[in-house]
């Protein structure tokens, strides 16, 4: 067969069997072009002012602000860069003499500050069509915390869990573990040689109870202390400093049920009191789906029957190594005392 046909031949049992018909490069040409000349015409000089402030509204000087300015790419049509700028000693900072047709805030960093992330509205995303704050005299605002003197804080970030409604879920605080209902009764548990017993591994601080609304929309989550005289309430501002009272024995929040694949995100912070006198904040993230919630815990604990929690890095490592050394010698010392034991029953 002359090989011309052959490869017509197979060209053509291509085009059968997938179902597909190759595309006219110049239709893709065409739509690509379009495409520039869409992003191309949505391009406009770019003004935009913002403030920093600290809780207490004073302005916050030298913070460095990021964003991600989307423009017109002659090759693809769209792309982004990061920008960068300052705020002055009254706060103030401004991105101007660029075009793009999008603004995303991605950081605002300063030393000993912290983003507050209860007062911010989440992303500071400025899409297409969106008016900018092109206004000195009506800035955007970002918010800021002053952090407080650093103190002995455990942080915990625990895995993403699932779970169905009606169903509860509870949290050690202490040991730094979560399970529910369900777990088997051995994995809670652990041989006591001097008891020649199982005892319990983990003493639930905190319980989590999920339900849904009758009509399907709204779940909600109801964080239930687990001992009398401690208690739990919702943060009102993003403070490291644990209220001294306002504990209840339980704190509800409520949330929109949304699709499985969707990548809605709502963070919440609760306080608490934990084992009569110490504090814990815990970061929730927490997505409501039809037949489950998807949520995520990270705790900041302070064992020292302390309301300060504000984590320093440093104090916690200090506090591992110290804690690695005492175990050791706790170990070492069990250690020689089965020795003598064993001794003393061979003789």
């Amino acid at each position: 067969m002359d090989a011309r046909w052959l490869g017509v031949l197979i060209l053509d049992i291509g085009s059968i069997s997938t179902g597909y018909a190759q595309e006219d490069p110049r239709e893709i040409e065409r739509e690509l072009s379009r495409q520039r000349e869409y992003y191309k015409s949505l391009e406009k000089p770019i003004v935009f002012y913002g403030k920093v402030i600290d809780q207490d509204g004073r302005p916050v000087s030298s913070a460095e602000i990021v964003i991600s300015l989307g423009h017109y790419s002659p090759i693809s049509g769209i792309a982004s860069r990061p920008l960068k700028a300052n705020s002055d000693d009254k706060g103030m900072f401004v991105f101007k003499d660029v075009n793009g047709f999008s603004v995303f805030i991605r950081t605002v960093d300063k030393d000993g500050y912290e983003f507050d992330r209860l007062k911010n509205k989440a992303g500071y995303d400025y899409s297409v069509g969106q008016p900018l704050p092109s206004d000195p005299a009506n800035p955007a605002l970002f918010h800021m915390r002053k952090k407080g003197p650093p103190n002995l804080v455990i942080p915990r970030d625990y895995t993403v869990h699932y779970l169905e409604y009606g169903k509860s879920c509870f949290l050690d605080v202490v040991v730094g573990q979560i399970w529910n209902q369900d777990t088997p009764k051995h994995e809670l548990q652990r041989y006591d040689r001097a008891t020649n017993k199982d005892v319990p591994t983990v003493d639930a601080d905190l319980r989590f109870e999920w339900s849904k609304s009758a009509d399907g929309k709204l779940a909600r989550l109801v964080l239930r202390a687990s001992r009398e005289g401690d208690g739990v309430q919702k943060a009102k501002t993003s403070s490291n400093l644990a209220p001294a009272d306002g504990y209840g024995p339980e704190a509800a929040i409520e949330l929109p049920v949304v699709d499985e694949d969707s990548e809605v995100r709502n963070d919440r912070y609760v306080f608490a009191r934990i084992r009569g006198k110490n504090y814990v904040r815990l970061d929730l993230s927490l997505t409501a789906m039809p037949e489950k919630v998807r949520f995520r815990v990270k705790t900041w604990y302070n064992p020292n029957a302390i309301p300060n929690l504000e984590y320093d890095d440093e104090t916690f490592r200090s506090y591992q190594r110290n804690l690695r050394r005492a175990r050791h010698e706790s170990d070492q010392k069990r250690l020689e005392e089965i020795q003598k034991m064993e001794k003393e029953n061979n003789k």
